[in-house]
């Protein structure tokens, strides 16, 4: 007789698994699922796993957006021009966080037109940035550099308020997140 209080993993042996009574793949697949006090195993569920996603995707952009924009704004007063590479992998960083999150929120089929404008503005931060030293050289440069700090906070606040839709979403069906 086992402790109720003890939380027990599923064994994963050759053949069966500790207790003798369950075949090699019963035991793969109770291997996945997270064991609870009771013994029972619940698999996962996946609004949770995206809920984590979300998450994990707007931290992501919360902490690079301000640096990006912080760099940018170095770059504008000619400092820091050799944390460039640095600017281009953080910008990097931050464009496939929002096209994740653009993709979360279109398979949970939460606020569509929203992820459709994360993607493109995802797909457009680079384009500008990588293009910028040849668009409008000159007197008419500060143009393209205020376009392209405006798509990258336009990012951002599209990031947060999918993430909330993803999250808000998630609570309207009852998926819990631990």
């Amino acid at each position: 007789m086992s402790d109720p209080g003890i939380i027990r993993a599923p064994s994963i042996a050759r053949g069966s698994d500790a207790a003798g009574g369950t075949p090699n793949g019963e035991a793969a697949a109770a291997a996945t699922n997270v064991a609870t006090r009771d013994g029972a195993n619940v698999a996962p569920s996946f609004g949770a796993t995206m809920r984590r996603l979300a998450t994990i995707a707007l931290w992501t952009i919360r902490v690079t957006g301000p640096l990006l924009v912080t760099l940018g704004i170095l770059f504008w007063t000619g400092r820091a021009l050799t944390l460039l590479p640095l600017h281009m992998s953080l910008g990097l960083i931050f464009v496939i966080a929002l096209i994740l999150l653009g993709a979360i929120a279109a398979r949970v089929r939460s606020h569509r037109m929203q992820a459709a404008l994360a993607v493109a503005l995802a797909l457009t931060i680079p384009i500008v940035g990588i293009a910028q030293t040849r668009l409008f050289p000159g007197s008419w440069h500060w143009v393209v550099r205020v376009v392209h700090l405006l798509i990258g906070i336009g990012g951002m606040i599209v990031a947060a308020r999918l993430a909330r839709a993803i999250h808000g979403s998630a609570r309207k069906r009852g998926t819990v997140c631990g």
